[in-house]
């Protein structure tokens, strides 16, 4: 359920103590000048920033393997809608309840509050 933004959230100088899975985040910084494409697989985060005016756009193509085609279909006609209807029924509570979730979830993907590896 993550469509939409975590608008508190500074990419370039992150809150690692409300956020603290992002010690762990590798990204990369690229710059890209007049027709460069960046390819950005499915379901990675990104983040972007102009360092002058311009515009970009985003091409996608349907996939071709039956499980990739079904997990398409369910994001875009089924969690996209769930969320913005239930963005309209409970607003922030919505948005607060899919935040601590994915701190929970980041947890349990082996990180502890303090951003530390869990090693079993």
């Amino acid at each position: 359920m993550s469509v939409h933004t975590v608008y508190d959230l500074d990419f370039e100088n992150p809150d690692y103590e409300k956020f603290p899975a992002l010690k762990h985040a590798r990204g990369y910084e690229i710059f890209m000048e007049h027709g460069d494409a960046l390819f950005i697989p499915g379901a990675f985060w990104h983040f972007n920033r102009y360092l002058e005016p311009g515009f970009s756009m985003s091409l996608r193509a349907l996939p071709n393997k039956p499980n990739v085609f079904a997990s398409m279909l369910y994001h875009v006609f089924i969690m996209r809608y769930t969320d913005k209807l239930m963005r309209k029924l409970f607003k922030a509570k919505w948005v607060n309840y899919k935040q601590k979730w994915a701190y929970e979830k980041s947890s349990k993907a082996g990180l502890r509050q303090d951003g530390a590896k869990v090693v079993e």
